[in-house]
């Protein structure tokens, strides 16, 4: 038996998802094959290879928004038949979660940053929204990669964890979350007295009232 007595199958069906292509194929005219083959291959990610008895496979583990080539070969016993093959391009989804999000604490705000991820679904991220929790307070960015923002109109000595989202033209992706902080009121400024005497002076001075102090310093100025 040659490869001619096989026939050629007749692909009947290509859909995709974005990590996943779904084919169907009807058998050619000749000997009755006893398995197929799927080989789908797209430039610059591997190959993935499927080996089926039915006529119709499911190839997963794809890459979003990737052309691929899909090469369906059928075998009878040791005879392999001549491959048919169908381009089918894989749709894009939503980028993956931003990477090491931070959020460092100020004054009824917070700082929050974060780094690219790692996908960004197979379509141009457009921005990141970073939502407080609670309060639901929020700060966007377009742009699309690693950046920051700033959240304001938070509580002072309240704890907050902010989520950070990326969007792109499919949707906005998994959040990243951000360790608890807790914004802290700056201290007013303090209040001096000075006393002198034989070449020193003494300064006393209030507590602010509006935060708390962890210390101070003494800095003198000039001569």
């Amino acid at each position: 038996m040659c490869s001619s007595d096989l026939g050629k199958v007749k692909i009947t069906a290509g859909t995709s998802t974005s990590s996943s292509i779904s084919l169907a194929w009807a058998a050619g005219v000749g000997a009755k094959p006893t398995k197929y083959t799927v080989s789908c291959k797209g430039t610059g990610v591997a190959t993935v290879t499927k080996t089926v008895t039915a006529r119709s496979a499911l190839v997963s583990g794809l890459k979003p928004n990737t052309s691929y080539a899909c090469a369906i070969t059928a075998f009878a016993k040791t005879v392999k038949g001549l491959a048919v093959t169908k381009t089918v391009l894989t749709k894009p989804t939503v980028p993956s979660a931003p990477i090491n999000p931070m959020a460092v604490p100020q004054d009824a705000k917070a700082l929050v940053s974060w780094s690219t991820p790692a996908s960004n679904g197979g379509s141009p991220i457009t921005s990141f929204t970073v939502t407080s929790t609670p309060g639901g307070r929020t700060c966007t960015v377009m742009m699309g990669i690693g950046g920051s923002c700033t959240v304001t109109g938070l509580t002072n000595n309240s704890t907050y964890t902010f989520s950070v989202v990326a969007t792109n033209a499919v949707g906005s992706g998994a959040p990243a979350a951000t360790s608890a902080i807790m914004p802290i009121a700056l201290p007013d400024m303090p209040v001096v007295t000075t006393t002198s005497a034989d070449g020193t002076v003494t300064l006393n001075w209030e507590h602010p009232l509006n935060a708390p102090v962890t210390k101070y310093v003494v800095t003198r100025v000039g001569a």
